[in-house]
């Protein structure tokens, strides 16, 4: 489900990115998400995020 994440360690600074493992139903306005990444090509990788059951990291 893509998303506008906003950083906390980066105030007013936004992230377009993907949330994954979660029914679009199940999203809400600041939800608790955590960064993972998912590897593409040569080394690179992508940023995607999950709902964060356990400790608030990145918030929606």
């Amino acid at each position: 489900m893509p998303a506008v994440l906003d950083l906390p360690d980066a105030p007013g600074a936004r992230l377009i990115s993907n949330i994954v493992d979660v029914a679009p139903a199940d999203v809400t306005i600041g939800m608790s998400v955590r960064v993972d990444y998912l590897p593409i090509t040569d080394g690179w990788l992508l940023p995607i995020f999950r709902a964060d059951v356990e400790e608030p990291a990145e918030t929606l």
